[in-house]
């Protein structure tokens, strides 16, 4: 009987149901309508019994009943606060491991949609290559053919947003980061996907601009690849500015691009690596 209570999981709801079993045993033991009663040798005996009765059947608060009235409502009180925090305790519990698991289904499918983001940055970039090859001196010719730009999938926007609403930590702003920056980077290339003059683009398009468009291509890239990491479950360390930055070369060169035969454009890939990991060296 001992061990059954030593391994039952005491709670308050289970205490105050075995102070009520047990004073219902006294209130029985001590009926006054008991029609066998203990025979005393001494009137202190039974005097000592009728009290014992009594404080059982709690006769003696008739004059105390508010008082009992309140204690009673307060511990109500009690026990209704102590049960409703272990159901918002339960309820927060829940959401943690629903948050949890939206996580982990979006984390599983993020390496296909940083590779689809990657194909998009690719097919900008040799875009903006050809572009910058058709420059004469600092501006594109007159009657230049402007190519069309892609735009980012559908599916790759939307999955980097819910990434930046479940996302915890450092997670939400490198995927707000990735939005907020291919907006301006799909907002720059947008002149050529519509009915723009020969003059305007020739005016908005001059060699410095395509330089600074490739650049934030080579950056978008970078933070990209260097996500790929999280992406498998590699690590949980999110790339810092300095890890994406040591990145840019190397995208530079997957998106098609060569220091010897873009030598300006190299230049400004390399003054972003010094401004974004904040030294003077050369890269």
């Amino acid at each position: 009987m001992f061990k059954i209570f030593k391994d039952w999981k005491w709670t308050p709801w289970r205490a105050v149901f075995l102070v009520l079993l047990g004073w219902g045993v006294l209130l029985i033991g001590f009926a006054p309508w008991q029609i066998c009663k203990p025979v005393f040798s001494t009137t202190c005996m039974a005097h000592a019994w009728n009290f014992v009765g009594e404080a059982v059947w709690l006769t003696g608060l008739k004059e105390w009943q508010a008082l009992v009235a309140g204690i009673m409502a307060l511990g109500a009180a009690i026990l209704a606060a102590y049960y409703l925090k272990q159901q918002i305790q339960q309820t927060e519990k829940h959401e943690r491991e629903r948050w949890r698991r939206q996580l982990e289904a979006e984390r599983a499918g993020l390496p296909d949609m940083l590779m689809s983001f990657a194909d998009y940055l690719e097919n900008c970039a040799v875009k903006l290559r050809d572009l910058r090859l058709a420059c004469k001196g600092e501006r594109l010719p007159r009657g230049a053919n402007p190519p069309t730009f892609p735009l980012i999938p559908m599916e790759v926007s939307a999955s980097f947003r819910r990434m930046v609403e479940v996302g915890c930590g450092a997670i939400a702003p490198t995927f707000k980061t990735l939005l907020s920056e291919n907006q301006v980077f799909s907002a720059r290339c947008r002149p050529f996907n519509n009915s723009s003059t020969d003059s305007d683009i020739r005016m908005l398009f001059t060699a410095n601009n395509i330089d600074n468009y490739i650049a934030n291509a080579v950056r978008l890239h970078a933070i990209a690849m260097s996500l790929f990491p999280y992406a498998r479950s590699d690590t949980d360390e999110i790339p810092t500015k300095k890890m994406v930055a040591s990145q840019y070369f190397t995208s530079f060169q997957i998106l098609g691009f060569d220091g010897d035969l873009q030598p300006k454009t190299f230049e400004v890939i390399r003054d972003m690596v010094k401004r974004d990991l904040g030294t003077d060296k050369d890269g």
